[in-house]
């Protein structure tokens, strides 16, 4: 290796100092480069997922580990709320009680078609009536022979059981007073009540009143703190590293600590 300023006699101590020519220069640069991406490959890395978690924690409460490794799109977590309202609705309102309803409509309004047997009880001496039903107006049935008047008619017997529309309409009604309103209604009441721990269990939270990715929220709140905070890091430590390799260099006689900044060898092989 060649020693660039290196003092070979005692009158050489005493003599002017040594002047590096350019290739002299560029070989102690060349060995101050390899010197230095050396040591700053030693250097332990930044631990950007740590602060990251620790700032993270710090501005939400939230844990990083948590965060899912696949995120869902907005739409996605939508319709899993929906679909798991829907399964808590299904709970208490099954499909099974909508077909019992429709089975009550049907005997809690019957309905009787021209040739149809028919039994009915009229009045509050509760006369029973039983026959063919033979039509109606718009007062009175006939069963049989008889004509009997519809406001007597005893439950679960009325106008509705003779005409069609109207039956149909009652029947329904029936149904959805009783099923389908409080089951939408509670719908209604379910979505928001879990809405938030779905987002949350997919990686969103509240911000300002909108659900935000928590990516989203590392990448405008977080990541800067901790991008600047990485570049303090790196650049104390090849500070050092300069400086160091500077003194092993002075000490080897390869490195002259006079000269202008532009000959200042290690500071060149960092940029």
């Amino acid at each position: 290796m060649l020693l660039i300023g290196c003092k070979a006699s005692e009158e050489a101590e005493e003599g002017p100092e040594l002047q590096l020519s350019e290739e002299q220069l560029a070989k102690v640069k060349v060995i101050a480069k390899e010197r230095f991406a050396e040591s700053r490959a030693k250097v332990k890395p930044f631990d950007s997922r740590t602060l990251t978690r620790e700032l993270l924690l710090k501005l939400t409460s939230y844990e990083l580990d948590q965060l899912p490794e696949n995120m869902l799109s907005f739409d996605e977590i939508n319709a899993v709320i929906e679909q798991r309202a829907n399964a808590s609705c299904d709970l208490k309102y099954p499909p099974s009680l909508r077909e019992d309803l429709i089975a009550e409509a049907v005997t809690k309004f019957p309905f009787y078609a021209v040739g149809d047997p028919i039994e009915v009880l009229v009045g509050p001496q509760k006369r029973r009536y039983e026959g063919t039903f033979g039509g109606a107006n718009q007062t009175k049935i006939k069963i049989d022979t008889s004509w009997l008047v519809i406001q007597d008619l005893l439950e679960p017997h009325s106008e509705v059981s003779f005409d069609a529309d109207k039956n149909k309409q009652y029947r329904a009604h029936h149904v959805k007073i009783n099923y389908e309103l409080p089951r939408r209604d509670f719908l209604k009441k379910e979505i928001p009540r879990i809405k938030p721990g779905v987002f949350l269990e997919h990686g969103y939270l509240k911000v300002r009143g909108s659900f935000v990715a928590v990516p989203t929220i590392i990448e405008n709140e977080v990541k800067p703190d901790v991008d600047a905070r990485e570049a303090i890091y790196y650049e104390r430590i090849e500070a050092g590293l300069r400086e160091e390799i500077e003194r092993q260099m002075l000490d080897e006689g390869l490195f002259s600590p006079t000269g202008s900044p532009e000959d200042s060898t290690v500071g060149t092989t960092a940029n």
